[in-house]
């Protein structure tokens, strides 16, 4: 599981309920609590409070089937590990995008957390500090009270020792295994398993630049790809040779190029079902 979050300004409310209510790439969209109109309201809370951040935007991404009732699990971890005030809690939005996943993998759903950033009663601001860090020990709670698979993360050796401390009833060796295993691959020494670190291979802005290049590719073919079954790098390639062999090139200098860019653009590409999506902006 992955998740992911940022901080909403107050001015960019707007975007966020278009993206979160557009379909875009996703299969369906389902708003499973709340209401567009509830983050205008989160907005002019914190305007009339003078603070900037009016939504923290969570994206819930698992590496497994999850039903509704793992979801409210994950619900409580976060409202747990940032201080989310109950009336706050019951002000929250949630968005489930469903996502077709070239993989074949039964993760296809994940969801959208709309939290407010500023309480409507005691005006104050959640915290944000260490939160990729807070964020990776909810991904690793969740996994291990689910048994679901553990993803490791940047900040193994922190969340390990927060777990083991605060959390002393979970068994951690599931955990510890597969860093032993991980920091064994890349032959660390046996004693240093709790200093691995994994990095994502596409942070979510290069992903979110990448399929943009990708969809100039796919116009400039004339591919409609908006409900595509394929991934796209394979349609891309696809209507790629067609249209070589149509105009007598497949051999030819002007083929080679477009090879070349497309190999440029794809390389290294991975599906953005492991990395969760937070670029609202347009």
């Amino acid at each position: 599981m992955i998740i992911k979050s940022t901080r909403v300004p107050a001015r960019q409310a707007s975007k966020l309920v278009e993206y979160l209510s557009q379909r875009g790439s996703n299969e369906s969209i389902s708003w499973l609590r709340g209401r567009p109109a509830d983050l205008s309201i989160f907005a002019e809370i914190s305007k009339l409070a003078g603070k900037k951040f009016a939504v923290r935007h969570f994206t819930v991404s698992p590496s497994q089937h999850m039903s509704r009732d793992d979801l409210s699990m994950v619900l409580d971890e976060i409202c747990n590990e940032y201080n989310i005030l109950q009336r706050s809690r019951n002000r929250i939005a949630i968005v489930q995008h469903t996502k077709y996943r070239a993989s074949g993998a039964d993760n296809e759903i994940h969801w959208h957390l709309a939290v407010p950033e500023t309480d409507a009663e005691t005006l104050t601001t959640l915290s944000s500090s260490f939160y990729k860090m807070r964020n990776e020990k909810i991904s690793r709670l969740v996994e291990l009270r689910l048994n679901h698979r553990i993803v490791l993360g940047r900040f193994n050796k922190g969340v390990f020792k927060a777990i083991q401390n605060e959390r002393p009833e979970l068994d951690l060796s599931c955990f510890e295994i597969i860093l032993r295993q991980a920091a064994s691959e890349v032959a660390m020494d046996a004693d240093r398993w709790l200093d691995v670190r994994v990095r994502a291979p596409y942070s979510d802005k290069k992903l979110h630049t990448q399929d943009r290049k990708l969809n100039a590719i796919a116009d400039e073919l004339c591919i409609d790809i908006s409900n595509a079954r394929l991934p796209m790098a394979l349609l891309i390639q696809r209507n790629v040779a067609a249209s070589s062999v149509s105009n007598g090139q497949t051999t030819g200098s002007r083929v080679r190029q477009r090879r070349r860019s497309k190999d440029g653009l794809l390389k290294g590409h991975h599906h953005p079902s492991d990395v969760p999506e937070e670029g609202y902006k347009s």
